[in-house]
C-alpha cells in the first residue's frame, strides 16, 4: 500500500475547509492504522514515527478548530508519547535538540488546554526541561505565578526571560509589572518605555503605564505617549484604545466631562467595552473619590438612571 502522506494531508485540509472535519480525522487516523500494521522493524523507524507525530498534531488542530477539547488533548498525548520515543532514539544525534523542542511545543499546547493548576505547571515545567530558553514557556510560567501572587517564583522566570536579547514586548511588559510590584519603580518605567518605544500604539501597556505614572507623580510624561502613538499611526486618533487611555488621563486630572466622553467612545469597541463602562460607572457614582477630589459624594437622579443602564450593559458583556 503506497504512503501518499502529503496527498492525505492536503485532502484532510480540504475536508476541514469544506466543513467535514470528521472525514478529515478518519482519513488521518487511517494513515496511523496503516503505520501500526507495519512490521515492528519499520514501525519503529524514526522517520515514520515523525510522520505519525505530524499526523497527530494535524488531528489535534482539527479538534481544536471544532472545539473538541477532550479529543484534542487525547491526540496531543498520543503525539507526546511517540515524540518521547523519537527523542530516546536520537539521544546521541545532533537532531535531538530539534526533537526536544518539538516535544516542548506539544507539552506547551497540552498546558494551554488543561484546567488543573498543578497539572498546568507540571506541563510547562516539562516543556522547559526540554527547551530551557523557550520564551513562550518562561512567559507563561511567569504569568501563572504572578496571577497566583507568588512573586518570588515569578521573578525567577522573569530573570531567565531578561537574559534573552530579543525579548518580546509582552515579556518585557511582564518584567516591568514584576519590578513595579517589587517597588523598583524606576526599573519598571524603563521596561514600559522600551515597550512603547517599540510599539507606541500598544494601548494595554499604555493604559497600565498611565495609572502608574500618576501614582509616581509624573503625569507630564503622558502627553508624549499620546503624541508618539499619533505620530506612529496618524489615523489612530479614533482608536478605541487611545480614546480609553485619554479617558484615563482626563479622569486622573479631574476632567470628568472629557473622561466620560472618551470612555463612552471606547466602550463601543469589544476589547475596551468593559473597562470603558466600569470607568464611567465609577465616575458617575464617585467611586475611588481620591482620584478626583475629597468633596462629599452626591449622586443625582439623572446619574442614577445612567448608572443603571450602564450596569445592564455591563451584565450583557
Amino acid at each position: 500500500m503506497p504512503d501518499n502522506t502529503d496527498l492525505r494531508y492536503d485532502l484532510a485540509k480540504l475536508y476541514v475547509k469544506f466543513g467535514r472535519p470528521d472525514e478529515a480525522v478518519e482519513l488521518l487516523e487511517s494513515r496511523l492504522c496503516y503505520l501500526n500494521d507495519l512490521k515492528s522493524r519499520d514501525a519503529t523507524d524514526a522517520t515514520r514515527m515523525e510522520r505519525d507525530v505530524s499526523t497527530l498534531l494535524l488531528i489535534a488542530d482539527i479538534y481544536e478548530e471544532c472545539g473538541s477539547v477532550t479529543d484534542l488533548k487525547a491526540a496531543l498525548e498520543r503525539a507526546e508519547k511517540i515524540q518521547a520515543s523519537i527523542i530516546e532514539k536520537c539521544m546521541f544525534k545532533t537532531s535531538n535538540i530539534h526533537q526536544k523542542r518539538k516535544a516542548a511545543a506539544i507539552f506547551f499546547k497540552l498546558a494551554q488546554v488543561t484546567n488543573t493548576q498543578s497539572h498546568v505547571i507540571e506541563l510547562y515545567s516539562r516543556a522547559l526541561e526540554l527547551d530551557p530558553t523557550n520564551e513562550k514557556v518562561l512567559l507563561e510560567l511567569a504569568k501563572h505565578f504572578m496571577k497566583s501572587n507568588k512573586l518570588s517564583e515569578c521573578e525567577k522566570y522573569c530573570q531567565k526571560l531578561s537574559q534573552n536579547k530579543d525579548l518580546s514586548d509582552e515579556a518585557r511588559s511582564l518584567i516591568g509589572d514584576v519590578k513595579w510590584l517589587g517597588h523598583a519603580y524606576d526599573e519598571a518605567v524603563v521596561h514600559y518605555d522600551t515597550v512603547l518605544g517599540n510599539k507606541p500604539n500598544n494601548y494595554p501597556v499604555m493604559a497600565k503605564y498611565i495609572h502608574r505614572l500618576f501614582k509616581m507623580g509624573k503625569p507630564e510624561k503622558i502627553q508624549t505617549l499620546f503624541e508618539a502613538a499619533l505620530h506612529n499611526e496618524p489615523n489612530s486618533s479614533n482608536h478605541a484604545g487611545l480614546l480609553f487611555c485619554k479617558g484615563l488621563f482626563y479622569r486622573f486630572t479631574n476632567n470628568k466631562v472629557e473622561a466620560v466622553k472618551h470612555f463612552n467612545h471606547a466602550r463601543h469597541d469589544s476589547l475596551w467595552k468593559e473597562d470603558g463602562i466600569v470607568n464611567m460607572i465609577e465616575i458617575y457614582t464617585g467611586m475611588y473619590q481620591d482620584d478626583f477630589d475629597q468633596n462629599e459624594r452626591v449622586i443625582d437622579a439623572e446619574s442614577i438612571i445612567v448608572v443603571e443602564k450602564l450596569f445592564e450593559e455591563l451584565e450583557r458583556t
